[in-house]
């Protein structure tokens, strides 16, 4: 997005009339500088906080090996339905899909495609799906999770080792696609939309997203807020080494951040 106020809600930041708040947005990833560029282009003035020395936050390309490598978020998950692969279009980045079927498995000295590893394992997954149609046929009122689903498979001494092997890494894929442990997860989610949906990888990483939107921003690095006080005149934000008096604060560190 090249053209200034390109992002604004009413249009040309000089066009709108009246007096708009000043506005502190805490925190520099994705989600903060995407609310300061839509408040900056829309005639705010605002001022991006960032603790660390660089923006992106969970977004991190790295360039030390000689080529970039995405060390936070890699893929736009569900890609053929996701703004951000419009955004990736506007500004010509090519969008790599990574198809499901092409994934390929270690076994000894053999690679391995999904369905040739299905087939090796077809005794685990004929106990598998058994025990899901019982599951989603019993009447107990309650929700089973996936890891009274899988456990008894695994300790399962009548099914070969590869078997449970196979289902130990499926489990630990949908833990990791869900963000939750088996114990947590319904079995509903034993196959998750994850594996199933459009993923892609911008190529040339996910910090040409965070250079366009950051363009012409006011962005404070190396300012870890301490503080913050909220006054009848106004809001007052703090860090070691300045304070900033504003109208508003947006807050979009991560939840785990704010504990």
């Amino acid at each position: 997005m090249n053209d200034q106020n390109k992002w604004s809600f009413w249009g040309k930041a000089e066009e709108v009339g009246g007096v708009r708040p000043r506005v502190v947005v805490i925190g520099a990833g994705l989600a903060g500088l995407t609310a300061a560029r839509l408040l900056h282009d829309s005639g705010f003035s605002v001022t991006i906080l960032e603790a660390r020395n660089r923006m992106g936050g969970r977004l991190w390309t790295n360039h030390q090996l000689g080529a970039y490598v995405d060390l936070g978020a890699s893929w736009i998950h569900g890609a053929d339905h996701n703004p951000l692969t419009n955004w990736c279009e506007r500004l010509g980045i090519q969008a790599l899909v990574t198809p499901n079927d092409l994934r390929n498995f270690r076994l000894g000295d053999a690679w391995l495609e999904w369905e040739q590893l299905r087939q090796r394992v077809g005794q685990g997954f004929a106990a598998l799906e058994k025990r899901l149609t019982e599951m989603h046929t019993e009447q107990t009122g309650t929700e089973h999770t996936i890891a009274e689903l899988i456990e008894p498979l695994l300790h399962d001494s009548s099914l070969p080792e590869l078997d449970r092997r196979v289902l130990a890494w499926m489990t630990a894929s949908a833990e990791g696609v869900q963000a939750g442990l088996a114990t947590d997860l319904s079995i509903h989610w034993w196959q998750p939309k994850e594996l199933s949906i459009v993923n892609a990888m911008p190529v040339g990483g996910y910090e040409q997203l965070l250079n366009d939107v950051a363009q012409g921003l006011d962005i404070h690095m190396d300012s870890a807020v301490h503080k913050v006080s909220w006054q009848k005149s106004g809001v007052i934000v703090y860090t070691a080494h300045a304070e900033y008096p504003c109208d508003q604060v947006i807050i979009t560190v991560p939840v785990g951040v704010l504990q």
